[in-house]
């Protein structure tokens, strides 16, 4: 029995779906990828992503450029960076929308890409962060989005800025801090993001029963045709 035990720890440590299990939601650079892309991590704390520069308004050990980026924005010429991450920092600035114009005005319009991690509105943790201003949702990403090409059903307003996004991948992330419940949170994930019914049905109905851990996107620059005003 021992032995049987021990053999089916060795498998399910060797499986993707045990990472996946176990992973924290937080974005990180891939090992593959090239050392030469220009990658910068906003916020950075005293976790900065391996391979990045780091950038925070506090003098942590670790960040590279100490920057109130809110009030001086960041300090990288147009179109200059390959990859910017903001893992669980958008939600602390006052105006996400102008820290938003900042990554789209140094992403490369070509091949940037954006990976943001942000705290959903139902997670009980986020109310514990004194230094959060807002919590993110489901819909929020999609108002960097034109209207017609927000993929999800529910359409929501465009007009609050004059850049644009496309959503190359968004999910809500469902996590625990007790290793019993991870596995159902994850299986709970699986499902939810199978589909933007889903998704759609979920927060607006059973958030509250089984809060979501955050939302995590990738979006590139959208530099289509300008928006029609009407």
């Amino acid at each position: 029995m021992i032995k049987i035990k021990e053999k089916l720890i060795t498998y399910l440590k060797s499986r993707t779906f045990f990472k996946y299990i176990f992973e924290k939601g937080l974005y990180t650079a891939p090992d593959n990828e090239d050392a030469s892309l220009v990658r910068i991590d906003i916020g950075c704390g005293r976790r900065k992503i391996d391979g990045c520069i780091g950038i925070d308004k506090e003098a942590l050990p670790g960040v590279d450029i100490v920057r109130d980026i809110e009030e001086q924005g960041l300090p990288f010429a147009d179109n200059s960076v390959d990859m910017v991450y903001a893992n669980s920092v958008l939600e602390h600035f006052n105006e996400p929308k102008n820290i938003m114009s900042e990554i789209y005005r140094v992403l490369k319009k070509d091949t940037g890409r954006a990976r943001i991690f942000a705290t959903h509105f139902s997670n009980p943790y986020g109310y514990s962060d004194f230094q959060a201003k807002r919590l993110w949702g489901y819909f929020t990403f999609d108002h960097f989005v034109k209207e017609y090409k927000q993929k999800s059903k529910r359409k929501v307003p465009d007009w609050y800025q004059p850049f644009y996004f496309e959503i190359v991948r968004k999910e809500l992330f469902f996590t625990s801090d007790f290793v019993i419940l991870k596995f159902p949170a994850k299986l709970v994930q699986w499902i939810i993001n199978q589909s933007d019914i889903l998704a759609r049905l979920y927060e607006y109905n059973f958030c509250y029963i089984y809060p979501a851990w955050g939302i995590r996107v990738e979006m590139k620059p959208d530099t289509s045709e300008a928006r029609i005003m009407k």
